[in-house]
């Protein structure tokens, strides 16, 4: 069991362009879905015989929340003066925290409880290529509607928790070479990564 759980951490992304221009810009000129495709990562952890567990994560980085900001004047109909207030605030609580939105499936949804501090059966971890690690300063279930949730934020899958993770500021974060979340238990480990196309 352990050989076919570590297989699924090392092989499970195999293929998959990880690559994305890394930027502190607060703009962007492209769409919000073609932003949110560059930004959000998946994978699943296979054991045998059933699937252990499936992840779905957005980093939102200065560019995310840019085109998010944009399709909130588009679709939700927010002012421009409404909608700097709402990037102002974001680039203000940038300095604090890093904000990811996490989608997280457990095949025993026993073990679906991230939000449970020490207790929760799987932790989290989001690390840069120089090595350290940072630990989760709250995570939280994104409450609303499952359909309203999977209108704002794509990604969201049938038996899915969403939760909004965050992780203490990293200075400079847009300018590491790779930035990686890592969702581990003692069923083994999801990895998922953001490559600097520099």
């Amino acid at each position: 069991m352990k050989a076919l759980l570590i297989v699924a951490l090392v092989f499970g992304c195999a293929g998959t362009d990880n690559t994305v221009q890394f930027s502190e810009k607060w703009n962007t000129t492209r769409t919000f879905s073609s932003v949110h495709e560059s930004w959000q990562r998946s994978d699943t952890l296979t054991g045998y015989p059933e699937t252990v567990a499936d992840a779905v994560a957005v980093l939102k980085t200065p560019e995310w929340w840019a085109a998010y900001t944009n399709r909130l004047t588009k679709v939700q109909l927010y002012s421009d003066v409404r909608a700097k207030a709402f990037l102002s605030e974001v680039q203000k609580n940038s300095k604090e925290y890093v904000e990811v939105h996490l989608y997280f499936t457990t095949y025993h949804r026993r073990e679906n409880k991230l939000q449970s501090g020490d207790r929760a059966p799987w932790k989290m971890l989001l690390s840069t290529a120089d090595g350290i690690e940072h630990e989760p300063i709250s995570v939280t279930l994104d409450r609303r509607p499952r359909s309203v949730i999977r209108s704002d934020i794509p990604g969201l899958k049938a038996f899915s928790r969403p939760y909004i993770v965050r992780f203490p500021a990293i200075p400079q974060l847009m300018s590491k070479d790779n930035i990686a979340l890592t969702i581990h238990s003692p069923r083994g480990a999801i990895q998922l990564k953001w490559v600097n196309k520099n």
